[in-house]
């Protein structure tokens, strides 16, 4: 297959080919028969393969992941279609391929200073590939959170080789049970030198997140909640001085990123997942607030970004929700009737 073709079904969404009645309607005698959604079904076949073929270009396999995740965006139908064709196998195949293509010189062995100066090296279309797959898996699991267990069901049990097949139901034995590798994955991306990496990863986060089951089995004894923290945490500078300052002197809290400094849409989605991380049903909830999470998201509600301070007082909101008096007591010292007034 070629760039052309990811080019071509790029567009078949802005002609309503997805939007045609007989793919909405629940016969599925006529939906089976109809030639529109047999080529939609075609059409994300065609993708689930391109996105697991390991003989195709990184580009065209990249492209192939961002059409995937526009189409499925806010469309349940699409997406059970897309879940249906073997579409978070096949990413999960892309995902295991780019990591064993970047381990392939590093052993279990090495240290991990030489892991994040390895990691620094990674190609840029690698990276890209692995951003465009988080993109899409955020996608399917923000559209409906039953696919974040599925995601995570899969990620536990890597039952098969999506590679070999873009079938849902088959499952060939090619690939052994493994320790899950996705959630380590993530917590190693949130704080990647590349940007996209970072917001891709967060947004997987987020979506993973927003799943009851994700949330008090999935994430436990995992580095991710600290590795949010740390993304939150990296306009105190910034904050600090804005606190002090006359409003009329105020830096905005969207400052160009640096050594202390985030991107204005990696702190969104860091903010957006530590919403869902406060939750009272989140196992880890009592651990985020006494590490000093509540400090950085107070930080967050001076902000002159209306998106950033809305999500920071969301997340101390959740906090706050059927907490105990001791942390109800330390997050309004942390945050003060004053500030909250």
């Amino acid at each position: 297959m070629s760039g052309n073709t990811a080019t071509y079904v790029s567009h078949l969404r802005e002609f309503g080919i997805f939007n045609h009645p007989f793919l909405r309607e629940g016969n599925n005698a006529q939906q089976d028969q109809h030639p529109t959604y047999s080529l939609c079904l075609t059409i994300l076949h065609i993708l689930v393969g391109m996105i697991c073929a390991e003989d195709e270009s990184l580009t065209v396999r990249t492209k192939a992941c961002y059409v995937l995740s526009r189409f499925c965006t806010d469309d349940r139908i699409i997406a059970a279609a897309a879940v249906d064709c073997g579409a978070i196998q096949s990413l999960f195949s892309a995902l295991v391929w780019e990591t064993k293509l970047h381990n392939g010189k590093a052993t279990e062995g090495e240290e991990m200073q030489e892991e994040e100066e390895e990691e620094e090296e990674e190609p840029v279309q690698i990276l890209q590939l692995r951003e465009a797959a988080f993109t899409c898996l955020a996608t399917l699991g923000l559209t409906d959170s039953q696919y974040s267990r599925v995601i995570q069901e899969m990620d536990a049990s890597r039952e098969g080789d999506p590679s070999s097949s873009s079938s849902s139901r088959r499952k060939p034995p090619s690939m052994e049970a493994k320790e899950p590798f996705l959630f380590p994955l993530l917590a190693r991306s949130i704080l990647h030198p590349h940007l996209g990496v970072r917001f891709s990863s967060l947004q997987l986060v987020r979506a993973l997140t927003r799943s009851l089951a994700v949330l008090r089995t999935g994430l436990v004894d995992t580095e991710i909640p600290n590795k949010v923290i740390q993304v939150i945490g990296r306009f105190d500078k910034e904050a600090e001085t804005a606190d002090k300052a006359d409003d009329t002197n105020r830096p905005e809290i969207d400052a160009p990123e640096g050594e202390d400094t985030e991107h204005r849409a990696v702190v969104m989605a860091a903010l957006m997942s530590m919403c869902n991380l406060l939750n009272d049903y989140a196992p880890f909830r009592e651990e985020i607030v006494k590490s000093g999470a509540i400090k950085h998201l107070v930080q967050h509600t001076r902000s002159r970004d209306d998106d950033i301070r809305l999500n920071a007082l969301w997340a101390i909101r959740n906090a706050l929700c059927n907490a105990k008096h001791s942390e109800i007591v330390e997050i309004m010292d942390s945050l003060g009737w004053d500030h909250f007034v």
